[in-house]
């Protein structure tokens, strides 16, 4: 039995998984429909910017983009990667003293972190060996009760230690304590930033105001694809299987997400799909989905995040598995 997989992974909406850090005004410039990231190695060392260091000091601080005052022939020779700058983003970066979220790279090229790809599945992996492994449903029903309780207590420290005593010896042949190395998935193969990096402008709607945060992301584009390996000699389960409690699950969640604010995407049909970079928990996604089809929706108190990333409608962060083999 084969146990060593290679899978493709194709972008069908934007995927921004974050760095932790910003491309302030001071770290880039707009022109000619271009998001051009600066070099700032090389500019501090260019003679012809030192006169424009004080005022680069002083204008940091304010916020002030660093085109208003260094003269592009200065920072066109500094570039240190260029990206697309997708619809309404173009009015934002040209109008706008406004931070871009940076991508995480490889190298300085974008990749899919292992983990981020393990987790996603995770969540599925969880709904599956909870609705099929619990001796009835009532039972499933009452600790559902009992978690959902937990999870939304003031004190903010349930962390779901008995739903992992459950759920995670069910997933993997070597239980090394609390968390079990049921699946081995590697960091992806890496893109290049012409082909596939793109500055996008989502407005983030607020979870208790309903108010549109404008944020511009640097995110993968669609049509990116990337090689991934997945070792699954620990699992109880074969790829197949993973792959088939990714279908019911992921097109359960489209459907969840789409039902609570519209799409202007349709995800391709019968795709195996994936959603990353959401920051939704394993096991909140899990219950969620669970809950609902227990019919517990009014009483579940993770509800479906209210907080959600639309880049001019369009959903960030789904994928289609493919093989590659």
């Amino acid at each position: 039995m084969n146990n060593h997989h290679k899978l493709r992974l194709k972008v069908l909406t934007p995927i921004h998984i974050g760095s932790g850090s910003d491309i302030t005004p001071a770290e880039y410039f707009y022109s000619e429909g271009k998001c051009n990231v600066i070099n700032m190695t090389s500019l501090a060392s260019d003679d012809s910017f030192k006169p424009f260091f004080e005022k680069y000091l002083e204008k940091t601080i304010r916020h002030v983009p660093i085109a208003n005052y260094v003269p592009f022939e200065i920072l066109d020779k500094h570039i240190l990667y260029s990206m697309n700058v997708f619809g309404q983003a173009r009015n934002k970066l040209a109008n706008n003293a406004i931070n871009i979220k940076s991508c995480i790279k490889s190298a300085g090229l974008p990749y899919l972190p292992g983990s981020s790809i393990k987790g996603s599945i995770m969540s599925a992996m969880v709904y599956f060996v909870l609705k099929t492994n619990y001796p009835d449903d009532n039972q499933l029903e009452s600790d559902l009760k009992l978690w959902m309780r937990n999870a939304n207590s003031r004190r903010r420290n349930f962390d779901y230690n008995e739903l992992q005593k459950y759920v995670m010896p069910k997933l993997g042949k070597q239980n090394s304590g609390r968390f079990v190395s049921w699946l081995k998935i590697s960091d992806s193969s890496t893109v290049e930033i012409s082909d596939s990096l793109n500055v996008y402008f989502s407005e983030v709607i607020g979870a208790r105001t309903q108010s549109k945060l404008p944020i511009l992301y640097e995110a993968i584009s669609e049509g990116s694809e990337f090689i991934i390996s997945v070792d699954t000699s620990n699992c109880y389960f074969d790829i197949e299987e993973i792959k088939d409690v990714l279908f019911d699950f992921f097109n359960g969640i489209y459907e969840l997400d789409e039902n609570g604010a519209p799409y202007n995407w349709e995800a391709p049909e019968d795709s195996i799909l994936l959603r990353l970079g959401q920051g939704s928990t394993a096991f909140s996604t899990s219950l969620l989905v669970l809950a609902k089809d227990l019919g517990l929706t009014n009483d579940y108190k993770l509800k479906p995040p209210r907080t959600r990333k639309r880049i001019e409608g369009v959903p960030m962060g789904w994928l289609e598995i493919l093989d590659d083999e």
